[in-house]
């Protein structure tokens, strides 16, 4: 909202509090963020001195930044291409559909060879016997 209610040169030779040598900007543009914040974000009485100090610091941040001279991007963040090499749009490969089949046929299922119980003992039975 600040950057809407102030010029930007405004901004640039001034702060909140108008400290360490700064202007400070106009209270009454001030006070209308400070009311609009508090009220549309409903901030309870316990929370807006606190909500408010946080503002204040982020005014003064933006105040800050545009004293700053303006440092060049990283190199790794600009994207050159060389004028020769045109990007190719993406083409995927052509698919091949498999070839139709009528009637799959499925192997048959295969039995389990069948279980034969284990050859008795003579000697076991007659110990057994009566």
């Amino acid at each position: 909202m600040a950057r809407k209610l102030f010029s930007k040169e405004e901004i640039r030779i001034s702060n909140v509090n108008g400290k360490q040598g700064h202007q400070q900007l106009d209270l009454v543009r001030i006070s209308f963020i400070k009311k609009r914040v508090l009220r549309y974000y409903s901030i309870p009485e316990s929370e807006q001195t606190r909500t408010w100090k946080r503002c204040t610091i982020a005014i003064d941040e933006r105040c800050r930044r545009l004293r700053r001279p303006q440092r060049p991007r990283p190199l790794q963040a600009i994207q050159v291409q060389p004028p020769h090499v045109q990007p190719m749009p993406f083409q995927p490969p052509p698919v091949q559909p498999a070839p139709f089949q009528p009637h799959t046929v499925l192997p048959e299922p295969v039995q389990p060879p069948p279980v034969q119980p284990p050859p008795v003992q003579p000697a076991a039975i007659e110990r057994f016997s009566l």
